[in-house]
């Protein structure tokens, strides 16, 4: 985004569109539904409050959008997978983002995310990301999943052509009701085709974990991390939906859909504040960040068949 996400924070877009709910799944020591270690009160959830949008974590297969629910020549509906990551029907991807002041992504990510999926997602129409409306504050509080749900509802208010589809990202303040469960802190979920961020305890976890000039690398390279797992669950990764060429599952049950390299970014370790012990020691050694691996990238670039 460059430019365009600074303009974006600055003067503030404001439209509206559909809403959705929530069968929660954790970035954090819990991808719910996907069965990772932690908060598995939600797993295995199909739908939560009636909406089509819930699903189970990263919530691909059978998940709608909320809005644009395009099919296949045969008149099948496509799994959700296939709309986000195809150019066909959908040529456009919006990303919604609605946030608490204070606690917007950093602009610098968010352009990194956007190239990142351009890269990766055929959408020749081109990927946008819209700073929609502002989320009232949490302060100290715990976001229950009932929590979760009501935000998805009543923030995902963003109107998009007919020719797009959308991802719905929100930064937050507070924390995940499910940290008291936990040995680490849950830093972002994903269901549907929505994306809890917790921005608050990515920043207070980087700021615990190291000090001096590495921390702000720290805490972008946290933010990169997160925001780029949970989409990937969002389009289906590791087995969350979308098929796999080859198998990279985890074959540890209760990692759930994440993959079995420690050097890609669906690792199910990289998925709570347990991350930052790895992002501290590649940042020491000079190492790039944590991207997809060969086996992910095989996978989105089947699905556009």
């Amino acid at each position: 985004m460059h430019r365009s996400l600074a303009m974006a924070l600055a003067a503030f877009t404001t439209i509206a569109c559909a809403n959705e709910g929530e069968a929660d799944g954790a970035s954090s020591a819990t991808d719910e539904s996907s069965g990772s270690s932690g908060a598995d009160a939600e797993a295995g959830t199909s739908s939560a409050d009636g909406d089509p949008d819930a699903g189970t974590e990263g919530g691909s297969e059978g998940a709608g959008e909320g809005t644009n629910d395009g099919g296949s020549d045969t008149g099948e509906e496509l799994p959700q997978w296939a709309k986000l990551i195809r150019s066909d029907p959908y040529p456009r991807l919006v990303i919604e983002l609605d946030w608490t002041p204070g606690f917007e992504p950093q602009p610098e990510v968010a352009d990194d995310i956007l190239a990142l999926f351009s890269t990766l997602l055929d959408k020749p129409g081109g990927i946008e990301l819209v700073m929609d409306e502002v989320i009232t504050a949490k302060g100290e509080g715990a976001w229950t999943s009932s929590d979760r749900v009501a935000a998805a509802q009543e923030y995902r208010t963003l109107e998009i052509a007919d020719d797009a589809i959308k991802v719905h990202v929100m930064f937050v303040d507070g924390h995940a009701a499910e940290d008291d469960e936990m040995s680490g802190a849950i830093l972002g979920y994903a269901w549907g085709t929505t994306i809890m961020m917790f921005k608050d305890t990515i920043q207070t976890s980087c700021a615990n974990a190291v000090l001096g000039p590495l921390q702000d690398q720290l805490c972008r390279d946290t933010e990169y991390l997160i925001w780029s797992h949970e989409f990937g669950h969002v389009i289906g990764l590791v087995d969350n939906g979308l098929p796999m060429v080859m198998d990279h599952k985890d074959p540890v049950p209760e990692h759930g859909d994440h993959d079995e390299n420690s050097d890609c970014v669906m690792y199910w370790a990289y998925t709570s504040t347990d991350a930052l012990d790895s992002l501290v020691d590649r940042l020491l050694a000079n190492e790039p960040p944590i991207e997809f691996d060969d086996a992910c990238l095989a996978d989105i670039e089947a699905a556009k068949q």
